[in-house]
């Protein structure tokens, strides 16, 4: 099995998805990797009779774009190199848009947080990492914990070093 080269990171710019995506940052450096963090929006269901897009489909487009740049701001301020992650936005249902984006996009694995839902609320809607985690193609790495509490990989020299 060869090393990923594609690490596809959906984010909803919350801690755990912060953390996934920091993550996923050491694991590309040790790896060579490209990272792209995918944000998936609902769109507003809302057309014109002419076939025109209303003003509000537009403001969700560029309120998540806006969102994805301070994101990943953030983050790089953090200590994240700026050079291994690029940002995409996809609109639809998120499950299902991560499984296509990775699909289309040649990705060698999925890195993504999970959110610490009660049993009901997990049970009446679900979860989108498990739902990703059952379908995908290649391998899904889901993380559960805060940053701070997970066991970074090193890189090598710093290995040596211990």
């Amino acid at each position: 099995m060869r090393s990923p080269r594609r690490i596809l990171v959906p984010v909803d710019f919350s801690p755990c998805s912060a953390a996934a995506l920091q993550y996923a940052s050491t694991l590309a450096e040790n790896l060579d990797a490209q990272i792209d963090a995918l944000h998936v929006w609902q769109s507003p269901q809302l057309a014109f009779a002419d076939g025109t897009i209303p003003p509000l489909t537009v403001f969700a487009h560029t309120q998540a774009g806006q969102a994805m740049s301070t994101f990943l701001e953030e983050l790089e301020a953090g200590g994240m190199p700026a050079d291994r992650v690029r940002g995409r936005l996809a609109s639809g249902d998120a499950a299902t848009r991560v499984l296509e984006v990775a699909e289309e996009g040649g990705y060698d694995l999925i890195v993504m947080g999970r959110h610490g839902r009660g049993r009901l609320q997990h049970f009446l809607v679900g979860s989108v990492a498990e739902k990703v985690s059952r379908k995908a193609p290649i391998p899904v790495l889901t993380l559960h914990q805060p940053s701070d509490q997970l066991p970074l990989a090193r890189p090598a020299e710093e290995e040596a070093r211990l």
